[in-house]
């Protein structure tokens, strides 16, 4: 059965999609943002922290690899994702009191919530990435993917500086604990709200729509892999990358909040405003970066954004005696995430237009996989070189180095990502990455991107001569 909506339609639920999205990003941020410091105050270890940011990612991508099985049980992709939801906000309540109730071995009790949490996180962005994507043309995807996460990032700065700021003065000592379960409380009431939104979002399939779709992938994941994955093979190689680009960033990643907080010794205000300069460069990139996806294809994005990625965990090590540093850093690495997250999604939209569930789902635990084993190896690296070094500030950087020369090895496989919706063509790595027309005119244009909103960011040159030489001619007729 095909889906048909009117002009009217579409727009109402493009909007009840972006205030759903706002009320998400909310919960996302309050609970991703503290939910280490949380850890901390119980103990934490460096090991545990990582778990924490590592072990629920990959467990829900497991369940997400059962995203049909799970549909089936369900009216439609709709009614799954606000039920969902709605488990989601009862997980940040329990996040928010079980102390109460558990005494011992709180940081575990903290993971096991956290991976509940995901499981159903994982698998609900599965199918509404599915559900949604009929919502929007194919040609403006990265245009709305970005405005959308403009809109996002934006609101979710001021209840983030917010929270960072009450927790240093108001709730401080043993009170911080209240202060915690007040912000995950708010983070449940957001994630209530934004399911209302939800459920006034129209469905795109009827329940007969779904037992077929359901009905023409009823075969094993080992079938699923051999048809979709490895006869792909530019997306065969595609998922290699993806592995080894996060196992890379995730060996040093998931230590970076344990790194401003224990071993600089950050304040919650300080450590939120690091966060804070990310959201706003990501910002003032995400119009630039959704133009130019939508031009020249997620692929030479992806080069650009990654060949700077070993920059950060390289400078963290000397720049970590100044703030003002480690804010300039951390704006540079929100552009360069802005660009990667919507060269992503981009690539999933533009590339895998078939059975976009499964090939989600498969890129998910490939991700994880990455995640997991990256940090697991960072971990590990740390245990070893805390029995070395004298100092555990040490131990972090000498992963941070490893994890920049895993970085540049990450680079160079993605230089040889191709896709199908916009060709890749013949050029050195110079032209192509270092001087690239997007890269090389993108960030002289930072200032204009909001002037500039509804025109494309860059012009051909030789446009632009003609232009000023007609009206050169005019200027001297007169």
């Amino acid at each position: 059965m095909s889906f048909r909506r009117t002009q009217k339609q579409q727009k109402k639920d493009q909007r009840y999609n972006v205030i759903e999205g706002v009320y998400w990003a909310i919960m996302f941020y309050l609970l991703t943002l503290f939910l280490v410091p949380y850890a901390l105050y119980f103990g934490a270890t460096p090991f545990q922290i990582g778990l924490l940011e590592s072990l629920p990612l990959f467990v829900g991508s497991l369940f997400g690899l059962l995203s049909y099985s799970v549909l089936k049980h369900f009216r439609s992709k709709k009614q799954l994702c606000v039920i969902f939801s709605i488990y989601q906000v009862i997980l940040c309540v329990l996040l928010g009191v079980f102390y109460f109730f558990i005494s011992q071995n709180k940081v575990f009790v903290i993971i096991f919530l956290f991976i509940l949490f995901n499981v159903f996180d994982v698998i609900t962005r599965i199918i509404h990435t599915d559900w949604i994507g009929k919502l929007f043309v194919l040609k403006r995807i990265g245009a709305y993917t970005a405005q959308k996460q403009i809109l996002l990032q934006m609101i979710s700065i001021i209840p983030i500086l917010l929270s960072g700021y009450l927790l240093d003065t108001l709730f401080v000592g043993q009170n911080v604990l209240i202060g915690f379960t007040i912000l995950f409380i708010i983070a449940a009431l957001s994630r209530l709200i934004g399911a209302h939104y939800l459920n006034k979002i129209n469905a795109t399939e009827t329940r007969e729509d779904i037992k077929e779709e359901i009905k023409e992938h009823k075969i094993s994941l080992i079938k699923v892999i051999k048809k979709d994955v490895l006869q792909n093979k530019e997306y065969k190689f595609f998922l290699i990358v993806i592995l080894i680009l996060y196992f890379s960033i995730f060996m040093a990643s998931p230590y970076f909040k344990y790194y401003f907080l224990e071993s600089l010794g950050l304040s919650y205000f300080s450590f939120v405003f690091l966060h804070v300069i990310t959201v706003v460069s990501t910002v003032l990139s995400l119009r630039y970066w959704g133009q130019i996806n939508d031009k020249y294809g997620a692929s030479k994005i992806l080069k650009a954004t990654t060949l700077f990625f070993p920059l950060y965990t390289l400078l963290l090590i000397f720049f970590h005696r100044s703030f003002l540093l480690l804010c300039l850093l951390n704006f540079f690495d929100g552009m360069l995430v802005g660009g990667f997250v919507i060269a992503i999604r981009t690539y999933f939209y533009q590339n895998t237009r078939k059975d976009l569930i499964t090939h989600f789902s498969l890129f998910s635990f490939v991700q994880a996989l990455g995640v997991i084993l990256g940090t697991l190896f960072g971990g590990y690296i740390i245990v070893k070189a805390s029995n070395f070094f004298l100092q555990e500030i040490h131990a972090l950087w000498f992963v941070f180095a490893i994890a920049t020369l895993f970085r540049i090895v990450a680079f160079f496989y993605v230089l040889n990502i191709k896709e199908k919706y916009h060709k890749d063509k013949k050029a050195n790595l110079a032209k192509d990455i270092l001087f690239y027309v997007p890269v090389r005119k993108g960030f002289n244009r930072f200032g204009r991107l909001f002037i500039n909103y509804d025109k494309y960011l860059f012009y051909r040159m030789t446009a632009f001569k003609k232009k000023n030489l007609t009206k050169n001619q005019k200027n001297q007729e007169k």
